[in-house]
């Protein structure tokens, strides 16, 4: 596959990406590109939706989950969560798609339950959480531990907690 094929297949699903935000109670969703152009500067994901959240989408058939994390940490401002979304090979609903997001940072206790509670900094205007059950746990080559859900779950819980 050619680079140009490559980053049109690329930008395709985060344009799938932003209309399932869309849809899912997001109508500020956009791909950064559109948001903020090619000004060569480092872009926070590709993908601006969930208030306080940097999307960063993934279409490849091969996958590589430590080196995306890392993109994604590197590339989402310090007062934004990274999180990455893998499209399913076959599949045509975004929110099947295996999403990740950091897991060990934001876990606390709420009323005797576990919950991910995912507040970047002081200044975010949201929270997002997901209860521990639904989330799988998974651990990076730097000992990171990162909540894998569905992207659906990802943006459900965004949603109640805006």
């Amino acid at each position: 596959m050619t680079g140009a094929t490559s980053r049109r297949k690329g930008h395709r699903y985060e344009l799938e990406v932003v209309h399932y935000l869309q849809r899912a109670g997001f109508p500020e969703a956009a791909t950064t590109r559109s948001v903020i152009g090619h000004s060569g500067t480092m872009q926070p994901g590709d993908v601006v939706g969930p208030v306080g959240c940097a999307v960063e989408c993934k279409n490849v058939a091969a996958t590589a989950w430590p080196a995306w994390l890392r993109q994604a940490a590197r590339q989402a401002y310090p007062s934004l969560v990274p999180v990455v979304v893998r499209k399913t090979p076959g599949s045509r609903d975004v929110g099947e798609d295996v999403c990740l997001l950091p897991y060990d940072d934001w876990l606390v206790r709420l009323d005797g339950h576990e919950l991910l509670v995912v507040k970047p900094s002081s200044t975010c205007q949201a929270d997002v959480w997901l209860s521990r059950h639904d989330a799988v746990q998974w651990l990076d080559g730097n000992g990171r531990r990162w909540a894998v859900v569905r992207f659906r779950q990802f943006c459900h819980a965004a949603r109640t907690s805006a």
